[in-house]
């Protein structure tokens, strides 16, 4: 069996290779390809004159080919290829005068007449006889292939300009991105860093006023210490007044208890004597007081 699949399969490439006209009937499928700038009718219908680059570049995006020798001028080129049929081409100029869009040229068909270029000058009629005899319609074909070739190596060209814009514009906008990240995290380690230092701040503050109130404490038991100790002296001065009072009290008990037992026994001893000291007492009072009067009565 898998040699009658074997044969059959030779015989069928032999016969792919002998037929010359098998590959113009059958041709592998290619996909449409479009390139460019898609400008559309309605596109170039919202475009007026006096408009400014970035409108302009707004309504229509960016231009496939920009030349920094001639700055105020925009090409957009759009080119599409579809199998089996010509390759279609537009292409659309912007002129601006200044920062403000003053004619369009192109294939498009203009809604304002403002837009419209300014008509070439009429060159005067002349009859010129050419000596060189009239190309052949091959040489005219070669002729036409090889501005083909050029137009598609100049768009090719202008394409590759217009990638390596748009490469170097995506690196600008990384490097801007990156410069934005890296500015927002300084940013964020500076609001890091005040927040810690505020917190180092509130600590400090928060330890002072601690250390304060301990020392405010500290005084205030020292000054209740001081006042009860004052206190403690004053209860001990008056304590020991108290007793030197009783002290003194007792002393002049016992000196007034002596005098009267001094007086008893002079009076048990001798009392015609007292009698006598007491009608002379009563005669002539002594003037030497109490004492004196305690003397006279012992004798003295």
């Amino acid at each position: 069996m898998r040699f009658f699949i074997f044969l059959a399969a030779a015989f069928a490439l032999s016969a792919c290779k002998q037929n010359v006209e098998l590959p113009s009937l059958i041709s592998p499928y290619r996909i449409d390809i479009q390139q460019g700038n898609v400008v559309t009718q309605e596109m170039v219908s919202k475009l007026k004159v006096g408009m400014t680059r970035s409108q302009v570049r707004f309504v229509l995006g960016s231009p496939l080919v920009t030349d920094m020798f001639h700055s105020d001028r925009w090409d957009y080129v759009y080119t599409m290829q579809k199998q089996g049929k010509p390759e279609e081409r537009r292409r659309l100029t912007v002129i601006f005068d200044g920062d403000k869009l003053a004619t369009l040229e192109g294939d498009v068909v203009l809604s304002d007449k403002a837009l419209e270029p300014p008509p070439a000058p009429k060159a005067p009629s002349t009859i010129t006889i050419s000596s060189e005899p009239k190309p052949t319609p091959k040489e005219e074909a070669a002729k036409a292939a090889a501005a083909k070739a050029e137009a598609a190596k100049a768009a090719a060209a202008k394409a590759e300009a217009a990638k390596a814009e748009e490469e170097k514009a995506e690196a600008a906008k990384a490097e801007a991105a990156k410069a934005e990240a890296a500015k927002a995290e300084a940013a964020k380690a500076a609001a890091a860093k005040a927040e810690a230092g505020k917190a180092e701040a509130a600590k400090a503050e928060a330890a002072k006023a601690s250390a304060t109130k301990a020392e405010a404490a500290k005084a205030d038991a020292a000054k209740a210490d001081a006042t009860k100790a004052e206190a403690e002296n004053a209860e001990a001065d008056k304590a020991d007044a108290a007793t030197a009072d009783t002290a003194k009290a007792d002393a002049a008990k016992a000196d007034a208890a002596k005098t009267d037992a001094a007086k008893a026994d002079a009076t048990k001893v001798d009392p015609a004597k007292a009698d006598a000291a007491a009608a002379d007492e009563k005669k002539d009072p002594p003037k030497r007081g109490t004492f004196g009067r305690m003397l006279d009565k012992i004798g003295f």
